[in-house]
Parts: C-alpha cells; sequence; structure tokens
C-alpha cells in the first residue's frame, strides 16, 4: 500500500464518527479497506457509461476528460488490486 494512503484512509475511518452517532456500523481499517479497492468498479462503470450514451443522448462530458478518468481509475485498480480483493 502506499504510504499516503494509510494515513487517508485512517483519517477516513476516524471522521465516521458522525455516521456512528447517527446509528451508522462502525468500520475498521480492515472493514474500510477492502470496501475501497471494490469501490473502484464503480467509478470505471459509470464513466465508461458517460462515454457510451452519447450515441443516444446529448454529450454529458466531454470526451477527452472521460477518458482521462477512465484511464486514472483503471490505473488506481490495478494499484489497489481491485480485482484480487473480489476473492
Amino acid at each position: 500500500m502506499a504510504p499516503v494512503v494509510r494515513p487517508a484512509l485512517d483519517s477516513a475511518v476516524d471522521e465516521t464518527g458522525q455516521l456512528i452517532s447517527a446509528g451508522g456500523a462502525r468500520l475498521g481499517f480492515d472493514e474500510a479497506w477492502p470496501a475501497w479497492r471494490r469501490q473502484m468498479f464503480h467509478g470505471f462503470v459509470f464513466w465508461t457509461d458517460t462515454i457510451g450514451v452519447q450515441r443516444i443522448a446529448p454529450e454529458l462530458q466531454p470526451d477527452a476528460h472521460c477518458r482521462l478518468l477512465i484511464g486514472r481509475i483503471a490505473q488506481a485498480m490495478i494499484d489497489l488490486d481491485s480485482v484480487g480483493s473480489l476473492r
């Protein structure tokens, strides 16, 4: 894991105090980390769909913008071994 990722995720987990006080589940790092790795599929699918819908609907975002984000998300999926998180 990249050195900057753990502190950022730890911070996000610590900030769930508001979620917990509202009745949400308490997440520790061991639960949050695999969920973080898996959620990359969500962004990938939605940004890919943004390009695909242009054939039947108005352009939602510039094509170059979509391709840049899809590329960055795909690289994050590789770096985080998102496919491996599904096992």
